[in-house]
């Protein structure tokens, strides 16, 4: 795998409004497809598709991105098929660090496949400039690119530390990590830290 792009974004429809007039990136870490063939371009976007389609069966992760729901609206009762829950997906961009598929659930990227999607990590804030990006899951954050990282002392996000990368123009991305939402995640918790890191200047 080079360190070119494969898997395609998943941009809403209505990223550049924002929220809270910020334009937030949320970040995955992989794909895992065990079918050869199964994992094209496009994935990441139909994976987003697949879970506001309400017409598709429930699958066991849907849980994980309704979770995330939940703490990135506030409102602690949102149901998949609401329609303030696909508005929401429609604000943001998904897209999942690694560029090639895991062949089993909850397998680790290696090393080399971190530093594989750097490239395309960077040309993808560059592209789309984000204002934020929330990580899901910690094993991610502690693999992310360092180059033009820089800590950020801004307003208190609880003990969750947060960071800045500076793009070509100027612009600075936000970035804070979260707990993966597939794990004992709590959107009740976590939907204040990411409301006070979205509402930052």
């Amino acid at each position: 795998m080079t360190n070119k792009r494969f898997f395609e974004p998943a941009v809403g429809c209505l990223y550049d409004d924002g929220i809270y007039g910020h334009k937030v990136l949320v970040l995955g870490e992989s794909h895992y497809s065990s079918v050869p063939g199964e994992a094209t371009p496009f994935l990441t976007q139909e994976v987003v598709e697949w879970y506001n389609n309400l017409e598709k069966d429930k699958a066991r992760w849907f849980s994980t991105f309704t979770k995330f729901s939940r703490a990135l609206s506030g409102q602690l009762d949102l149901p998949r098929g609401a329609e303030e829950n696909k508005k929401l997906w429609e604000k943001i961009i998904f897209y999942n660090y690694v560029q090639e598929p895991m062949t089993a659930p909850r397998q680790k990227p290696t090393k080399q496949q971190y530093r594989d999607a750097d490239k395309p990590f960077f040309d993808l804030l560059e592209e789309k400039e984000p204002d934020r990006v929330i990580v899901w899951g910690k094993r991610l954050y502690y693999n992310r690119p360092l180059s033009g990282l820089k800590n950020y002392r801004g307003e208190d996000c609880g003990e969750e530390e947060t960071w800045v990368y500076e793009l070509s123009n100027g612009h600075r991305v936000q970035v804070l990590p979260i707990w993966h939402p597939s794990s004992a995640f709590s959107p009740a918790k976590w939907s204040q830290i990411i409301d006070v890191f979205l509402k930052r200047d």
